[in-house]
C-alpha cells in the first residue's frame, strides 16, 4: 500500500510540475511596425489579435520611450484581439513588447498614436532693406584756362 501511495504521489507531483511548465511556457513579442507605419489617432492603441483563447490576453504591455518604461494596461478585449491604450507616452516610442503563449503567431502592432497638428511656420519679419550709400560726388575739376 506505501508503494502505491508513494508512486502516486511521485505521479501527482510530476503531473503538476509539467502541467505548470506548460501553462508558464511564453514568449517575449516586439511591436511589429513603427510609429510611420500606423494611423493617427486621438490615443496610443496597440492590438494584438489571433489569441487562440481570450484569456491568453496579458494583463498589460511593456512601452520602452525615450522619457522612461511604462506598463500600459489591457484596455479592451473583443473576440480574440486585445487592445492596450494610453492618452500620452513620457517620451519618443522606442518599442513595445508583450509576453504571450508560445506557439502564438498573430500580429502586436501599433494600430494608432497621437498626431502633433503641425504648428505654423513664424512668417519671418521683413529684414531692413539697407540704405543706399550716396556715390561720392566728383570735385569737379578746374578749367585750364580759369
Amino acid at each position: 500500500m506505501k508503494k502505491w501511495t508513494i508512486a502516486l504521489s511521485s505521479l501527482v507531483i510530476v503531473g503538476i510540475i509539467s502541467l505548470g511548465a506548460v501553462a508558464i511556457a511564453s514568449q517575449t513579442v516586439h511591436q511589429m511596425n513603427t510609429v510611420d507605419g500606423s494611423s493617427c489617432g486621438d490615443e496610443w492603441l496597440w492590438v494584438i489579435n489571433q489569441l487562440a483563447h481570450s484569456s491568453d490576453a496579458p494583463q498589460s504591455i511593456t512601452v520602452i520611450t525615450s522619457g522612461g518604461t511604462i506598463q500600459v494596461p489591457l484596455c479592451q478585449l473583443e473576440n480574440k484581439n486585445a487592445h492596450y491604450c494610453v492618452g500620452s507616452l513620457p517620451g519618443d516610442l522606442i518599442d513595445a513588447t508583450a509576453v504571450l503563449p508560445d506557439g502564438w503567431s498573430g500580429k502586436f502592432v501599433l494600430s494608432h498614436h497621437p498626431c502633433a497638428s503641425p504648428t505654423p511656420s513664424p512668417t519671418p519679419a521683413p529684414s531692413p532693406t539697407p540704405a543706399p550709400n550716396p556715390s561720392p560726388t566728383p570735385n569737379p575739376s578746374p578749367t585750364p584756362g580759369l
